[in-house]
């Protein structure tokens, strides 16, 4: 929800990976679903955040990340400072796949640009 959040107080001005809508489940199953399938790099966050990954990457991750924020045509990926289940080990991770983030106010903001340009 806080990303739906940050869309209502930018008035809908960026797109949200994942973002918010339902959908079936495939093409064989009309059941409802909320979002996408998520991106790998997405499965490896969330595995990360949960505790069943550590947060060493190699570079099939790096190269995984980067095709994903391609995909996603971001400009950046950000990281709340406060709430996030298992913040450091994320951020580790998220520095090991973009670089190293830069902290601005209340998040951490990693620009992606370099590699979706």
């Amino acid at each position: 929800m806080t990303s739906l959040y940050w869309s209502s107080a930018a008035v809908a001005g960026f797109a949200v990976p994942e973002g918010y809508f339902l959908a079936p489940v495939s093409a064989t199953d009309n059941t409802g679903r909320w979002g996408v399938d998520p991106q790998p790099t997405a499965k490896l966050l969330t595995a990360v955040s949960l505790g069943e990954r550590d947060t060493t990457v190699g570079e099939a991750d790096v190269d995984q990340a980067r095709a994903d924020v391609r995909h996603w045509k971001a400009d950046a990926v950000v990281l709340p400072d406060r709430g996030a289940r298992r913040h450091d080990d994320l951020k580790t991770v998220l520095d090991a796949l973009y670089g190293p983030g830069e902290r601005v106010e209340d998040v951490w903001v990693w620009d992606v640009r370099p590699f979706t340009r």
